[in-house]
């Protein structure tokens, strides 16, 4: 196990939360600090002592002043201690090292076959983690720990995927101990989280924008997920489960799930289902514009054929996103959320999916409030959440405890 793992874990809470502070919101002065905590300035001095003694924080140049002495500031060293990052999507997964700022420093990205079972996930995913610390000169012993995030429904304090979220997948992810796995054979400290929790973390802690107190975090892609902060608190569903609301029924008499369930969202709003919509209409006749053969087709054919006008495309893509915004609505109108961030490859590379929406979720919530203060914003999944999302699972894990 790692000896900064260990020595942050002993530190006293006030010097914890002090850590916690500035590596969210450094470089910060000392007056940002005593704001922030509530501690007064001998305590922050001395909280920051056994930080700065470890490396785990640097004195910077003097700050910017309106008058007086120019403040010092403090900041995470971000170059001498970092985090292993591992993500598991149901298409890709990925490999990285982070600073403990939760950037990215390097990463590899890999295409998740259907045949691949944990195990052999796991000699690639390791394999590559140390290429890819020969590759940046980092050594082992410069790493604290590993952060996981995972598909499908999890037990965060045993460490196990208790399911895979798409049926494709091998039956071995059922039920496998992951961390106990990555713990063995990197002898690391690590966390495991569901995916979308560590992209709606990286959102919510390092972009100002996001920065709310109630938080809705949606991704449509092959699958609904979901993360969902309250109060400042993250919300668990049952099982920490991703899925939770892509299996909420709209459709009592609707097409049949792979949950068992009967008109759940998945069957009409994830990119397999417009996939699946499209081609089927086209087996019953019904005319489009791309020129392949039907079992070639993609969903980014059909997004492009719907931008560029064709009927069908267009049908098919909004029945869906209206599908998921009677999804939600429903949530919206049930709790309070400042903004819904809305993500996925359906909005990456749909317009129209976006558009659509979006209106009709606020057309929904429109109906039992004229005041909808929501907001709705769209991110670009490609970005780097999906690598980052490890770090900051790991992090806010060993600093926040939640």
């Amino acid at each position: 196990m790692s000896n900064m793992y260990d020595f942050i874990l002993k530190l006293p809470e006030g010097s914890k939360k002090v850590l916690s502070i500035i590596q969210k919101y450094g470089p910060i002065g000392r007056v940002e600090l005593i704001e922030k905590t509530g501690f007064k300035m001998t305590k922050i001095l001395r909280l920051t002592e056994p930080l700065e003694e470890s490396d785990l924080v640097l004195r910077l140049g003097e700050g910017s002043s309106t008058g007086g002495r120019k403040p010092m500031l403090f900041d995470i060293n971000t170059k001498k201690w970092f985090i292993a990052g591992f993500s598991i999507a149901t298409s890709k997964f990925s490999v990285s090292i982070s600073n403990l700022k939760s950037e990215v420093i390097v990463h590899k990205t890999f295409d998740m076959e259907k045949s691949i079972d944990p195990s052999e996930y796991l000699d690639i995913s390791i394999s590559a983690f140390y290429n890819l610390l020969e590759e940046k000169d980092i050594e082992i012993s410069s790493i604290i720990g590993v952060g996981i995030s995972a598909f499908g429904s999890i037990d965060r304090k045993k460490g196990i995927i208790l399911k895979q979220s798409v049926s494709y997948l091998s039956e071995k992810w059922v039920n496998y101990p992951i961390v106990e796995r990555f713990e063995e054979r990197l002898k690391l400290p690590a966390a495991l989280d569901i995916g979308v929790v560590g992209e709606m973390l990286a959102y919510h802690l390092y972009n100002e924008k996001y920065n709310v107190d109630n938080l809705v975090y949606l991704s449509a892609s092959m699958s609904i997920r979901m993360a969902v902060i309250s109060r400042g608190i993250i919300v668990r569903s049952t099982n920490d489960s991703d899925d939770a609301l892509g299996h909420m029924t709209v459709k009592y008499d609707g097409k049949k799930c792979t949950c068992g369930n009967y008109g759940c969202i998945e069957c009409y709003s994830t990119v397999a289902a417009i996939t699946s919509g499209y081609t089927s209409a086209l087996k019953l006749g019904r005319k489009g514009t791309i020129n392949k053969e039907i079992e070639e087709i993609t969903f980014i054919d059909i997004a492009k054929a719907a931008d560029e006008g064709e009927q069908l495309a267009a049908d098919i893509i909004t029945e869906a996103a209206s599908v998921l915004a009677c999804g939600l609505a429903n949530y919206i109108n049930l709790v309070n959320v400042d903004i819904a961030i809305i993500s996925g490859l359906t909005v990456r590379y749909s317009k129209l999916y976006y558009e659509v929406l979006k209106e009709a979720t606020y057309r929904r919530i429109g109906l039992l409030s004229k005041d909808n203060s929501v907001e709705i914003a769209s991110v670009d999944s490609s970005a780097d959440v999906f690598t980052r999302g490890p770090s900051v699972i790991f992090l806010d894990n060993l600093l926040e405890n939640q």
